[in-house]
C-alpha cells in the first residue's frame, strides 16, 4: 500500500497547499490510473505559472519513498471549468 500526497504552489513561491491525500493498494506489476484530487481556479490565478509537487510514502511506515516537482506545471490563462494532468509519473 502507498500513499500519494499532491501539493500546488505559485512558481518559487514553496508555500505548498496540498491538493489531495490518496491511498493505492497494488500488488507486484500492477498499475493504476488515479484521478488525483481538484483545485479551484480563481480569477486571482490568471496570469500566474504554478508547481506541483507528488509525494510518495510507504503505506505501513509512512517512510518517504519518492518526491518529484513539476516547476511551472501550469499557467493560468483564465478560469475554467475543468482541466487535468496526463502522463505525470513518479518513479
Amino acid at each position: 500500500g502507498y500513499i500519494i500526497i499532491v501539493k500546488w504552489s505559485l512558481h518559487g513561491e514553496g508555500e505548498w497547499e496540498t491538493a489531495c491525500v490518496e491511498d493505492v493498494w497494488l500488488g507486484p506489476d500492477q498499475y493504476q490510473l488515479m484521478e488525483l484530487g481538484c483545485l479551484e481556479v480563481t480569477e486571482e490565478m490568471a496570469g500566474n505559472y504554478y508547481d506541483v509537487k507528488f509525494l510518495l510514502y510507504e503505506h505501513e511506515t509512512e517512510q518517504l519513498l519518492d518526491e518529484e516537482t513539476l516547476e511551472a506545471a501550469w499557467y493560468v490563462e483564465e478560469p475554467i471549468v475543468a482541466g487535468a494532468f496526463v502522463d505525470a509519473w513518479v518513479y
